[in-house]
């Protein structure tokens, strides 16, 4: 059926934008910031005055701005409009799955099975 097809579209397309958000975030936070958090952490150590250390801190900032594409203009829109139409997906699907009324019917399911459980009769 053409919802079947429509649906396994969306779920592709979903994938995908699941797989960019959680390849970027792992970039910035294991490739970026934890390695430049090191070396920030080693540079405050052998600092020998507080103006090294603000020095430190700074190229860190620096550092992570630039290998985190937030200092390219074309990329950083680039990067704020594919995360803005994740969003608008997410937000879509959330708005079409809320209309189905399956999620109520399985939190219903799921509550009557919890008390079948636990041998309660949830008619009672």
């Amino acid at each position: 059926s053409s919802w079947t097809k429509g649906g396994s579209k969306t779920m592709c397309l979903r994938a995908r934008m699941l797989h960019f958000a959680s390849n970027f975030v792992h970039y910035v936070m294991f490739e970026v910031v934890r390695p430049q958090w090191i070396r920030m952490e080693a540079g405050i150590n052998e600092a020998g005055t507080v103006d090294r250390v603000i020095e430190v801190h700074g190229e860190f900032l620096d550092t992570c701005l630039k290998e985190c594409l937030l200092t390219n203009q074309v990329l950083l829109k680039t990067l704020t409009k594919l995360m803005g139409c994740c969003l608008k997906f997410e937000e879509e699907m959330k708005a079409a799955w809320e209309g189905t009324g399956v999620d109520e019917e399985r939190k219903r399911v799921s509550v009557e099975e919890r008390l079948k459980r636990m041998n309660l009769d949830p008619r009672r």
